[in-house]
């Protein structure tokens, strides 16, 4: 066979390798992680937005004791890769249509975890890549501390969540009159939730909520008011809160808050 020919089958081979090499990544994300997989950067941003998801921890005990990734909005449950069947999750208040990111060490536990949920059932389940480890590695923080058990667990009952839990309304001037701003209130329980009153740390600060009764994922929104010639306020930067009385178990009586930098003339 001519060279040419030898060369133009080289070519050809190594171009068609090439192309299955592209289609491998482009089947995962921009950072490498496989389609059940989330990148530590996406679930950070998803913790910093507050989003509604589950954080399972599928190691043990004492490793969460010395180190853990927390949800600051929502719970972080503690369950071992090898505790898991259909009974304990649901103890532990998983429904099959929740947001699951589950985590371990390094990422082959949380992928056994996954695995094993969806054969069960669960239909929005993400592991994530490189475990704790590589949340360390781009890092994201993480803390130490007793695993509080059902303190955590998911209650059948109720529960407020917040878009935000502070707004900063910087620097507000007494001749443009009341200042108004938004927060979005959710409740990711699993029966209705109520507002029962909402009152405020001072006069100069109204609220009000659009819906006193909140089904299941669905969300209000919560309106306040700041008027600054309502009397003289502090020099500075100072804080105003609302209070949100509610029938959710874990937090009867909620609390946003607003942050003025300085009123000015």
């Amino acid at each position: 066979m001519p060279n040419k020919h030898i060369s133009f089958i080289i070519l050809l081979a190594v171009s068609l390798l090439f192309i299955g090499c592209t289609k491998q990544v482009s089947e995962s994300d921009t950072h490498g992680t496989a389609n059940f997989e989330v990148s530590p950067e996406l679930l950070n941003d998803k913790i910093q937005n507050k989003e509604n998801f589950i954080l399972l921890d599928v190691r043990e005990n004492y490793e969460y004791e010395e180190e853990h990734i927390e949800n600051v909005a929502n719970p972080t449950l503690l369950l071992s890769v090898n505790e898991i069947n259909a009974e304990t999750l649901a103890d532990i208040g998983l429904k099959k249509d929740d947001e699951i990111i589950v985590y371990c060490r390094s990422g082959k536990r949380s992928a056994a975890a996954h695995n094993a949920m969806i054969e069960l059932g669960y239909t929005n389940v993400k592991s994530l890549a490189g475990g704790i480890v590589h949340w360390k590695e781009d890092n994201f923080p993480v803390k130490n501390g007793e695993y509080n058990g059902n303190d955590n667990k998911i209650h059948d009952g109720p529960k407020i969540m917040f878009d935000e839990q502070s707004i900063n309304l910087g620097k507000i001037s007494k001749s443009d009159g009341v200042t108004t701003t938004t927060f979005k209130v959710k409740n990711i329980g699993k029966e209705t939730l109520k507002i029962d009153d909402i009152s405020t740390s001072c006069g100069c600060t109204t609220a009000e909520i659009s819906e006193k009764t909140i089904l299941q994922n669905q969300e209000a929104v919560l309106t306040v008011h700041f008027d600054p010639n309502f009397h003289d306020e502090p020099l500075g930067k100072f804080t105003r809160t609302v209070f949100i009385e509610t029938n959710d178990p874990s937090l009867p009586e909620a609390e946003i808050n607003i942050v003025i930098e300085e009123v000015v003339e």
